[in-house]
């Protein structure tokens, strides 16, 4: 979720984070971290023992937007758009076309977890960026990159205390 475009390429004012780390596995099994960003606030879950909903909401002033699971490749997404008064809401729904399998996809035994077939997008996307003679994909910068690196590294020393 921290991997949304920042609005700023610096370090959050304040990070907090809470979780479960298993020091056998060396993984954080799960963690709740909030970000704050002036006066803009970044609250997410994770978890690997848990069955969670896999969903993404995005807050603003305006409305929201709920990314719909599997939130790591979705195929729908409701954008709320905020009407004058309190839950007064008009949502509109947007189908995302994911691309078909392949022949050759389902011969080699499909994919392991849902829609994970749509991260090929994200390959056509460095694709064209190298063809386009581009060392870094314009999309996601290299500093957007090492500033996520940052955030969770900074979220999983705090879970570990």
């Amino acid at each position: 979720p921290f991997a949304f475009k920042l609005q700023s390429a610096d370090m959050p004012d304040r990070l907090v984070a809470t979780g479960r780390y298993d020091y056998t596995l060396g993984v954080d099994m799960n963690g709740s971290i909030s970000a704050r960003f002036g006066s803009k606030i970044a609250t997410l879950y994770y978890g690997l023992t848990a069955e969670t909903a896999e969903e993404t909401t995005i807050v603003g002033n305006k409305g929201r937007v709920v990314i719909h699971t599997p939130a790591h490749c979705p195929t729908q997404m409701t954008v709320f758009r905020k009407n004058h008064g309190r839950g007064n809401v008009e949502p509109v729904l947007f189908d995302i076309k994911l691309p078909e399998f392949t022949d050759e996809i389902k011969a080699a035994g499909g994919f392991v977890y849902p829609n994970s077939f749509g991260f090929q997008y994200e390959a056509a996307a460095i694709q064209r960026c190298i063809f386009a003679g581009l060392i870094e994909c314009p999309q996601y910068t290299p500093d957007e990159i090492i500033l996520v690196a940052r955030l969770i590294q900074k979220a999983r020393e705090l879970i570990k205390e």
